[in-house]
């Protein structure tokens, strides 16, 4: 008999199954999905998203990036991979 996943296991499979790199929410945070939900706070309004590191998000999460001083943010945004 097989335990049941928990959510962040379910939410954690989905993510990975559809390329996405961790949750965002508009009005909270980003989170990865190697460390979904650090803060125990997982809200029904966070969205599946893609990383950016912070020198590259000032477009994209601008006040997150300047009121936390991230070094990476999360959005609904793919940045194209580029070649070196």
């Amino acid at each position: 008999m097989t335990e049941n996943p928990t959510v962040k296991e379910i939410v954690k499979g989905y993510l990975a199954a559809n390329r996405f790199d961790g949750l965002y929410n508009e009005s909270l945070c980003s989170c990865d999905i190697d460390d979904l939900d650090p803060c125990d706070s997982m809200s029904s309004e966070c969205e599946p998203g893609y990383k950016h590191l912070c020198s590259k998000c000032s477009d994209i999460r601008k006040d997150e990036c300047e009121d936390y001083e991230c070094t990476w943010c999360i959005s609904s945004i793919k940045q194209e991979a580029t070649e070196t």
